[in-house]
């Protein structure tokens, strides 16, 4: 009939100190992502301005000069311009959404209109490669969907697959890119960029999502780019709720 207690004591000193450390780590951790991408998001507005300007002027030079060297010249100075621009813009977007959530303007939006956007800016982003004569352009749209309407935000659309349709050009040497819109089942759309082009490791396909992470460094170099369009396109499509996939073989070419 007595009544006994037992009590155990324990020292969690150490204990304390690790979780303190941990979560003064975390903090730093944020607060060092939130400085990075603010960081970039105003140096990608200060780069803008001199490289406007690089970008008109070089036009202009080309346009008036006579001497065909300083044509040639001026020409590069005013691709590289362009890719740089181009490069700032993705690194503006990419810390933009880091900081923010993506904003979603639907309206109604014909099918076949839409295909037909993204069909003008294939070509033109194939014309701009210079590999028009390499590679050529397969289009299909499925019958049933041609007049039908959809709410999307068009605009987000067209930014996710343009991203998709530069890798597609930029990693194909010769072959054909085929872009198809189709319906599935669930009454789901479902767009698809096919490609002939040198193909991802299946170790990697996890990973081309990711911010700044290219499969291989010589790629990079190879090819140029910051890896940065396909973690747009994804956070885009998944703002939309929606679902990007990618099935490759290394050599033989990727579908989007």
């Amino acid at each position: 009939g007595e009544v006994f207690y037992t009590a155990a004591v324990r020292d969690i000193t150490e204990k304390k100190a690790i979780l303190r450390e941990l979560i003064q780590a975390k903090e730093k951790a944020e607060e060092s992502s939130r400085l990075k991408s603010a960081f970039l998001a105003t140096i990608s507005h200060e780069l803008r301005t001199p490289l406007n300007q690089i970008h008109g002027f070089s036009d202009l030079i080309n346009q008036m000069a006579e001497d065909e060297s300083i044509k040639e010249f001026s020409s590069q100075i005013h691709e590289s311009s362009i890719n740089l621009i181009n490069i700032i813009s993705d690194i503006f977007q990419l810390t933009f959404y880091d900081r923010s959530e993506i904003t979603i303007r639907e309206n109604e939006v014909v099918v076949k209109d839409l295909f037909g956007e993204l069909k003008t800016e294939l070509r033109a982003l194939l014309q701009e490669s210079e590999k028009g004569n390499e590679i050529e352009l397969v289009f299909d749209m499925d019958s049933r969907i041609a007049g039908r309407a959809i709410v999307t935000d068009k605009s987000k659309v067209r930014q996710a697959m343009s991203h998709m349709m530069k890798n597609a050009i930029k990693f194909t040497t010769e072959g054909e890119i085929e872009l198809n819109v189709e319906l599935i089942e669930n009454d789901t759309l479902l767009f698809s960029l096919k490609d002939s082009g040198i193909g991802i490791p299946q170790e990697h396909i996890d990973t081309i999502f990711e911010p700044f992470l290219q499969v291989d460094d010589t790629y990079t170099r190879t090819y140029g780019g910051t890896g940065i369009g396909l973690s747009i396109s994804k956070r885009i499509v998944e703002a939309m709720n929606g679902e990007i996939r990618v099935e490759s073989i290394e050599g033989e070419g990727s579908l989007f």
